[in-house]
């Protein structure tokens, strides 16, 4: 029996795929960058009973979120049922060089995820969906929130350090003292 390729998916399996498998996928590692399971996972491979004690969630719901993204690469599961770094969750570390862990959590958030879930909003009228739902501009909702204040600037940080190198490889900026 030949290997399925992607050309002998039906275009609707694929489409569902992409919805829902995206979907989760984002929603789990968002769970998992909130955690910090990428930071306790550092030291060594963990069940997810021992994770969850360590966060204080419950151990089956987080079982699953785990599965799902070992499914996907994002965390290995051995014979023994603990979970190791991969290369993909590798980012999720607060202290990579290369971290996505804070925008992750910030992709996750309520008040972000809310605003990216009204994006029919934006196409319709032109207009910023995050005022729409929290009646109020980003800005605005970040003065009055300083917890949330600190989840985006922390994704903000994440994505700069992501970004200079390239910015700095691409523009010359030796004239200028």
């Amino acid at each position: 029996m030949s290997p399925t390729t992607v050309q002998d998916i039906p275009p609707s399996a694929q489409l569902l795929h992409m919805m829902f498998d995206s979907f989760i996928l984002s929603r789990a590692i968002s769970v998992a960058a909130k955690l910090g399971i990428a930071d306790l996972l550092q030291t060594g491979a963990k069940t997810a009973e021992v994770l969850a004690q360590e966060t204080e969630v419950h151990a089956p719901s987080l079982y699953r979120v785990l599965r799902a993204l070992a499914s996907a690469g994002i965390f290995a599961e051995d014979e023994a049922g603990r979970f190791h770094l991969t290369p993909l969750a590798e980012p999720l570390c607060t202290d990579a060089p290369d971290s996505w862990r804070a925008f992750a959590n910030m992709l996750g958030s309520d008040w972000a995820y809310r605003a990216y879930g009204d994006l029919f909003y934006s196409v319709q009228t032109g207009q910023p969906a995050f005022d729409h739902v929290h009646g109020k501009s980003l800005r605005a909702y970040l003065t009055e929130n300083p917890d949330q204040a600190r989840v985006f600037n922390d994704a903000m940080t994440n994505t700069s350090q992501s970004s200079a190198p390239a910015i700095l490889a691409a523009y010359d900026f030796s004239d200028i003292t």
